[in-house]
């Protein structure tokens, strides 16, 4: 067996076996079969994709049991661990197949006696079997490593057809890139078609007992990351990105919130390009030349001590070398700690996945604090 499917294996293994140890309350498990069709969002690919991809995927969940308020909230939400096979499509030769494994989200609205709507959201690990190789194949310009990361968003209606069986369908668009760390990545991007049965040990009726009404508040986060990326040479350096944000935000509930704010960017490999061409007359414009100053508004969910946020920014500077389009999108999961010594902030770390027209430009591990006023229900 090859050896990123023996870890992957092991992975979900270790996992599952702690998750099921771990809970005690209702368990879900779900096989579904997803039809899928790779989009072309950029013409930079070197190969031209014909027909459709299987996905199989494997899901094992909690549903949560309203004892928190935004479990309540979330209309009692599902969490658990998925395992994916994906044939990425033809050609075959080029593409392959891969498999992967990602913690998710599963929120269910419009819930009926027998039925209800479902939103899911996930992002883990994929290894992709035939990345881009300039020996074997040269045509693959879409995926550069083997490891990549994936992000996953399904709409789904569920029918319970038999006591705790149910049937489920819905669409889903999945990604695949390794964000910028390796050269090619174009990264991957997926429509589908969803159909599968899921097995529930029980149903949790739907209580309102949070407070909807509650207090609004202020917060301020501030925040820094680090990122890798590999520019044009394959097999070339890595050169950091380092960011640093100032993010103000109004949560207009316990458990979402609007945000805004500045993002300093600094990409040393646009500066070290400046430095050792003719595009720079002086130290001070290579150092101009990485530098990016971003504004962005986004919003927040708050599920427990996790964070969700999708935001769209905009680069201001016009001078950064591989800059690439100045309209960007960040996918950004962020676990939040308390500090037991200092009531109003909190502890924030995570990763934050940036796109530029569907094309991943980075990944970055993020860290920082945040100012906030606690008097909320807690979550």
């Amino acid at each position: 067996m090859h050896l990123g499917l023996r870890i992957l294996f092991f992975i979900w293994f270790l996992l599952t076996t702690i998750y099921v140890k771990s809970q005690n309350h209702i368990k879900t498990y779900q096989v579904a079969f997803q039809s899928a069709k790779l989009i072309h969002h950029t013409k930079k690919f070197a190969f031209e994709s014909n027909g459709y991809s299987l996905f199989l995927d494997a899901k094992i969940c909690a549903q949560t049991n309203g004892k928190k308020a935004w479990q309540q909230y979330y209309g009692y939400p599902r969490y658990g661990i998925n395992l994916v096979f994906h044939d990425l499509g033809k050609p075959s030769i080029l593409l392959g197949n891969a498999i992967g494994i990602y913690p998710f989200f599963d929120f269910g609205f419009l819930h009926r006696r027998k039925s209800s709507c479902r939103f899911v959201i996930g992002s883990g690990a994929t290894y992709v079997f035939k990345p881009y190789n300039i020996k074997t194949n040269v045509a693959q310009n879409a995926i550069g490593t083997h490891w990549n990361n994936s992000a996953t968003f399904q709409l789904k209606y569920e029918y319970n057809i038999y006591r705790k069986i149910n049937l489920f369908f819905g669409v889903g668009l999945s990604h695949i890139s390794n964000g910028g760390y390796a050269y090619p990545n174009l990264g991957l991007n997926y429509y589908s078609i969803i159909a599968g049965l899921g097995y529930n040990s029980n149903y949790a009726r739907i209580k309102t007992l949070y407070n909807k009404h509650s207090q609004s508040k202020w917060s301020l986060s501030l925040i820094y990351g680090i990122a890798y990326r590999e520019i044009k040479v394959v097999g070339g350096p890595k050169y950091p990105v380092r960011i640093f944000s100032l993010e103000p935000a109004y949560h207009y509930n316990n458990f979402k919130s609007i945000r805004s704010g500045i993002e300093v960017e600094y990409h040393f490999v646009s500066a070290y390009f400046a430095a050792h061409t003719e595009l720079a007359n002086d130290i001070n414009s290579a150092f101009k030349a990485g530098l990016r100053l971003q504004g962005f508004v986004g919003h927040e969910w708050l599920i427990g001590p996790v964070s969700i946020e999708l935001r769209i920014g905009y680069q201001f500077l016009k001078s950064s070398i591989y800059a690439g389009y100045p309209l960007y999108n960040k996918f950004v999961i962020q676990y939040h700690l308390p500090i037991t010594i200092a009531k109003y902030f909190k502890v924030q770390t995570g990763i934050a996945l940036k796109t530029q027209y569907g094309v991943a430009e980075y990944i970055s591990i993020n860290s920082g604090i945040r100012l906030k006023n606690y008097r909320l229900i807690k979550t």
